[in-house]
């Protein structure tokens, strides 16, 4: 049985337990993401859980640009693969000049772990 008021990660380090598997003390990633080869970067996670901690998209908007004026060079959004999400986030980030670089939806979660990992910045929920 799961404990539905610990996060998802730690709810499964318990199963883990119970079943007398060994935690991992390191975790692998896979090899350096592609956006690190282009320089400093952010990442933003414009999607929280609760619609009503949503921010304004002028607020992304503006964040992104401000991001870019202090010498990040690529600003990436992160998001889940629903279907609601990812319209939310096509009205969030398509009309926003200069563009960003989308990978909500088809990153794994190591990808996502290094692609954090070498990020300068992130903004957006935190896992705890």
């Amino acid at each position: 049985m799961t404990n539905s008021e610990l996060h998802r990660v730690d709810d499964l380090l318990q199963l883990a337990a119970a079943l007398g598997i060994d935690l991992r003390p390191d975790i692998v990633l896979p090899a350096k993401t592609p956006i690190a080869a282009r320089g400093a970067y952010a990442v933003l996670h414009a999607n929280p859980i609760y619609q009503n901690k949503r921010w304004t998209d002028e607020g992304w908007h503006a964040l992104a640009e401000t991001l870019r004026q202090h010498g990040l060079v690529v600003v990436v959004v992160t998001g889940g693969p629903a279907q609601a999400k990812k319209l939310y986030l096509d009205r969030v980030w398509n009309p926003v000049r200069p563009s960003v670089d989308r990978v909500d939806g088809w990153l794994s979660w190591g990808e996502l772990a290094q692609l954090l990992s070498s990020a300068a910045v992130y903004v957006g929920r935190t896992l705890r």
